[in-house]
């Protein structure tokens, strides 16, 4: 399953695969395997600002997301400092709410 995140301010995607096979690996050109990938529970690659999942749990894919962000702010040159880290933390949740909307997960709004 494939799950697109795009970012409208940065015209940027974060693209999330779940469980993926050896042709949507080969589609955003990954040179792991599925069957490598099923031997850790999740990856984070810098081109294309790709995410990998074989078996996602909440834990996961807050930990991936945060890492998909910082390589998506360091390409568009967006470093981390401490006066900076809200445009982190409001990309970070907009990238995880998205990711479950379109993962048709049910999260709790305040």
């Amino acid at each position: 399953m494939t799950v697109r995140v795009y970012i409208p301010i940065y015209n940027q995607y974060i693209t999330f695969l779940i469980k993926p096979t050896n042709a949507e690996l080969n589609r955003y050109k990954v040179t792991s395997t599925a069957e490598d990938l099923a031997k850790s529970e999740a990856c984070t690659y810098s081109h294309g600002i790709v995410v990998f999942y074989t078996n996602p749990t909440v834990g996961t894919i807050a930990h991936e997301t945060f890492h998909a962000v910082s390589y998506l702010c360091k390409y568009i040159g967006l470093k981390w400092t401490s006066d900076n880290e809200e445009a982190y933390a409001y990309l970070i949740d907009y990238v995880t709410e998205e990711f479950y909307k379109k993962f048709k997960v049910k999260i709790n709004k305040k």
